[in-house]
């Protein structure tokens, strides 16, 4: 048995070293994916706020950007990830049919006072 335990020590260690290699890897991967998200939702962001913050604009396309960076955010705070932030903002449908409502914290009116 004592010949055996040398070539189990040397199985477990390689087997150790093989797993975090690959973890190290894929821990590089994701971080990489992470930065890659990052710096294509800063576009996306800059861009949804260029359009919520042009008066000469229809009320209904600012607030769908409203609507679209508030999306955003919340699918950052959810698993604070570029990447589900990019793809919920991505895969967010307007509520065309469902007209101009207020939702809970969004400036609807953009200075107008309506609610007189």
């Amino acid at each position: 048995m004592s010949a055996l335990m040398p070539n189990v020590f040397f199985i477990i260690v390689t087997l150790s070293l093989s797993f975090f290699s690959y973890a190290s890897n894929n821990i590089t991967t994701v971080m990489q994916n992470e930065q890659a998200c990052m710096k294509n939702l800063e576009l996306l962001i800059v861009n949804q706020q260029i359009i919520y913050s042009d008066s000469t604009l229809a009320l209904q396309e600012r607030q769908i950007a409203e609507r679209t960076i508030d999306i955003t955010r919340d699918a950052f705070n959810q698993k604070e990830s570029y990447c589900d932030a990019q793809q919920a903002m991505e895969a967010y449908i307007p509520e065309k049919d469902k007209g101009l409502r207020l939702h809970k914290g969004q400036n609807n009116y953009f200075g107008r006072n309506q609610h007189k």
